[in-house]
């Protein structure tokens, strides 16, 4: 996975969002997986979860 050209890393190198709708929600992705959000956040680690959140409009990317 390439890292993404802006927005902030997680100490790990996975890419912070924000939920703007909801501080606690699981999503379940399209290959069935389940991500959580905690205290209004999500870290995506992988292709498939940041694409997912890059779409999803309740998603602002962390800068």
């Amino acid at each position: 996975m390439e890292p993404p050209p802006s927005g902030a890393l997680a100490a790990d190198g996975g890419v912070v969002f924000h939920d703007q709708v909801y501080t606690s929600r699981t999503l379940i992705l399209p290959d069935g997986r389940a991500a959580s959000v905690a205290k209004g956040r999500i870290t995506a680690r992988d292709d498939t979860l940041l694409g997912f959140l890059s779409q999803h409009s309740d998603f602002k990317q962390a800068e």
